[in-house]
């Protein structure tokens, strides 16, 4: 026998006097185990019968402050748990939990009678679905790799073990993967905004919504999908604006009724109204706009202060600071206008390259592909036809339909009769009508008024 058997045998001796006299221990008991003949560390045991049943029991207890606690370990003839009991103050054990043999580890309801304890708490390491339980329902799952917080697969949240998180689905197949739906309050400059990180680690909004009641009968509403689109400052005014797309209607603050789609569209809007930019930088100068409608890669672009403009193509109206309803449809239509006066404008070019090198003037209609191309100034000008142009690329008044048709003095509006002359293959005509050819008449000439006069050429024999 070494040492270490001759002191656990003093000391068990010591223990079973101690427990026959009831006798209190001060200062420290120690039991030490000892290391065996094949050299296995063998742990001490302290074993004491309960005279009733034969069955082992140990009972340690304590009393401090006037609380008595005993920590037990209560051996059956089929079952063997840990248990940590404390006196109430009738004296009576109460269970505040337990370790069974299956590592089941339960704390107890403290409210629950003696008698019939409740474990509203419950952790089980075994097996290969580990749980800690609450009330009966799973808060934490680890099955096959992956650990689950909730009911698993049914609103519960899943950690996979390649770093999935699942919330609603326990085989999350992306980093994150929702089955159901997602809320997020309104979003403010405090909450409700997605943010992204760029390569370069910068942070910036990709999905923000912003809505307020407003006390009447709709609330206002606005939404921005994109990098940078929108911002968290949004007062109160603005509504309805929808933005998609990078850096989209970013500068916005009271504006309303506004849709940009396509990167940087409608970028510099703060307070703009009834606007629609649809395409890469379209409309994106813009700062308080009325009315514009922008349809194309950079559409409008430089348009600022205007209003009523229509632009769809590409680069249409790219080069307009100031003016209002034009209507320019094609690519390059009007490419260059650049109507000084606010309001000035009013011209229509449709076709692609209409009007392009127009850049002020005001009341002009240009049709067809190429139309007026060449045209840079003047006023109320009609040209129809591909690559038709005016005989001056400065003149106002004028008329060409098809380099065949022309007109002068084309000045009237509204029931007002023009004052110029039409001519038929001539650009100047000198009468009302100029005819440069032959005419043939296949009816009657009939002259309205007795002063009027058939003036014949000289006629060779």
């Amino acid at each position: 026998m070494n040492k270490n058997s001759v002191f656990l045998a003093v000391v068990a001796a010591a223990l079973v006097q101690l427990a026959k006299a009831d006798t209190p221990v001060q200062g420290t008991l120690t039991i030490q185990g000892y290391t065996d003949s094949a050299n296995v560390f063998q742990w001490p045991t302290l074993t004491l019968e309960k005279d009733s049943s034969g069955a082992p029991y140990v009972s340690l207890g304590y009393t401090e402050n006037g609380t008595t606690g005993v920590f037990v370990q209560s051996i059956g003839k089929a079952t063997a748990e840990w248990q940590w009991q404390a006196l109430d103050s009738t004296s009576v054990g109460r269970l505040q939990m337990k370790l069974d043999t299956n590592n089941i580890l339960s704390l107890v309801d403290p409210s629950s009678t003696s008698g019939s304890p409740t474990f509203p708490i419950v952790i089980n390491p075994n097996g290969s679905s580990a749980q800690i339980l609450i009330n009966g329902q799973p808060v934490a799952t680890a099955a096959n790799g992956s650990l689950g917080f909730g009911l698993v697969g049914n609103g519960g949240i899943v950690v996979g073990g390649n770093g999935n998180v699942g919330i609603g689905t326990a085989t999350p197949a992306q980093q994150l993967t929702i089955t159901g739906n997602m809320l997020l309050s309104a979003s403010s400059s405090t909450g409700g905004v997605i943010y992204q990180y760029d390569v370069n680690g910068n942070v910036a909004p990709i999905l923000n919504t912003y809505s307020w009641g407003n006390g009447l009968n709709y609330d206002l509403y606005n939404i921005f999908v994109g990098r940078n689109s929108g911002n968290t400052t949004l007062d109160q005014n603005a509504c309805d604006n929808v933005g998609v797309g990078t850096a989209t209607l970013k500068s916005l603050t009271t504006g309303f009724y506004n849709t940009a789609v396509g990167g940087h569209a409608g970028q510099e809007f703060t307070t703009g109204e009834f606007n629609t930019a649809i395409g890469e930088q379209a409309l994106s100068s813009a700062t308080d706009n009325l009315y514009e409608v922008a349809i194309g890669h950079a559409a409008l672009m430089r348009a600022n202060h205007t209003s009523q403009n229509t632009a769809v193509g590409d680069s249409t109206l790219f080069s307009l600071v100031t003016g209002g309803s034009n209507t320019a449809v094609g690519h390059h239509a009007l490419f260059n206008a650049n109507f000084i006066n606010a309001w000035d404008g009013s011209t229509t070019a449709i076709g692609a390259g209409a009007g392009f090198s127009t850049t002020t003037g005001s009341y002009n209609t240009f049709l067809g592909t190429l139309a007026a191309l060449n045209n840079t100034t003047g006023t109320q000008n009609i040209v129809i036809g591909y690559y038709a142009e005016l005989p001056d690329p400065t003149a106002s008044n004028c008329l060409n339909i098809g380099n065949l048709i022309y007109g002068t003095g084309v000045d009237g509006q509204q029931t007002n009769i023009s004052s110029g002359n039409i001519g038929i293959g001539i650009a100047a005509p000198q009468a009302k009508l100029h005819v440069n050819g032959d005419v043939r008449f296949d009816g009657a000439v009939k002259m309205t008024q007795a002063q009027g006069d058939i003036l014949m050429g000289d006629f060779g024999n």
